[in-house]
């Protein structure tokens, strides 16, 4: 199959030679050729750091590097080899992302690509395509182990073909003989300290602070202020201050009521006083002296004494019983007269 593979891909390199420039037409046959990169990594990564008897997933993707635009390939082959003494073919674990075949073939390689279309069916790819994924069981107990292209071909649209580089994987069991004790740090104000861990210089993994098992991040103590447990206080706003760098923490401006005839406004929040005393807004006020005007005599509007401050806040007036507001009682003087009257009417005619 590799062989007859490899002459077809020959055959379809000897065509492009011999089509002429003028017989290639339309749009899609005129656009340049790709620039491509076959590229092997493990969740994202083209070098990993395993253990004996871990499982792999290895992804194998078409890059174009010259641009972001989709492109076409009539036909590509590529295989994929790794090393026997290292890993071992997890069987069944291939998955095509492609109308393509993936394949495991000969003990130690992974046979991509094996696609042979004609000119009008090409296939389109994007400009970043995971084309098959397969995983690798690790075997090895020390060293490193490696995931490469090879023997890897691709035709354009136009029959041309296209250039390729490749990128290939690289794991290691590391033995995390160079470890390197961090010793606890207290964090500041304002910069995150960390718990005691072990840091290989080899590997680059962490370790706890008993060198026991694997953390994924550095076992950071957030950075925190100490703050007091008032307010701090002035005539604009109040806050909590840092006990060590008297940073300045919710700082807040004062929410303020109203100042009255014997108290400056007041912070509805901290309770702080600010400012003077308003000594016309009478909070809480009387009347004394009122007397009622009728039609016997003039009455008095009555004096407003404010009970904060002892104060008389408004002197009252005298108020005429020929004021409008004393009309109900003449109206009243002037119907008990007549009121008899209206009621023997009524019992004789109604």
């Amino acid at each position: 199959m590799k062989k007859l593979l490899i002459f077809i891909l020959n055959v379809l390199l000897f065509c492009s030679f011999l089509t002429p420039a003028t017989a290639v037409v339309g749009a899609e046959e005129s656009q340049t050729s790709p620039i491509l990169e076959f590229v092997l990594t493990s969740n994202e990564k083209s070098a990993l750091t395993v253990e004996n008897n871990d499982v792999i997933t290895i992804s194998f993707a078409i890059l174009r590097t010259d641009s972001n635009e989709d492109y076409a390939i009539n036909a590509f082959q590529n295989y994929v080899h790794y090393d026997l003494s290292f890993f071992e073919f997890v069987e069944g674990s291939i998955v095509c992302n492609d109308t393509g075949s993936a394949v495991a073939q000969h003990l130690n390689s992974i046979t991509y690509g094996e696609i042979i279309q004609c000119q009008n069916m090409a296939t389109t790819y994007n400009s970043s395509f995971v084309f098959c994924t397969f995983q690798l069981r690790v075997i090895a107990t020390s060293g490193s182990g490696t995931v490469y292209n090879d023997e890897f071909f691709a035709f354009d649209s136009n029959f041309q073909q296209i250039a390729v580089t490749r990128k290939n994987f690289t794991a290691t069991i590391c033995l995390h003989e160079n470890l390197t004790k961090v010793n606890e740090q207290a964090p500041t104000c304002t910069e995150n300290g960390w718990e005691t861990y072990y840091h290989c210089a080899d590997c680059g993994l962490l370790f706890d602070a008993n060198n026991e098992y694997v953390i994924d991040e550095i076992p950071y103590i957030l950075g925190v202020h100490k703050t007091t447990d008032e307010f701090v206080t002035d005539n604009d706003g109040h806050w909590y201050a840092c006990e060590n760098c008297n940073e300045k923490i919710d700082y807040v401006e004062h929410t303020l009521s109203k100042a009255t005839c014997v108290s400056k406004a007041k912070c509805e929040v901290c309770g702080l006083s600010v400012g003077e005393i308003d000594p016309h807004n009478h909070k809480n006020t009387r009347i004394d002296n009122y007397v009622i005007t009728w039609f016997f005599g003039d009455g008095y509007s009555g004096d407003v004494y404010c009970l904060d401050c002892n104060q008389t806040v408004k002197t009252g007036e005298i108020v005429s019983k020929f004021n409008i507001n004393a009309w109900p009682w003449w109206i009243l003087l002037i119907s008990i007269p007549i009121f008899p009257v209206i009621i023997i009417v009524w019992i004789i005619f109604f």
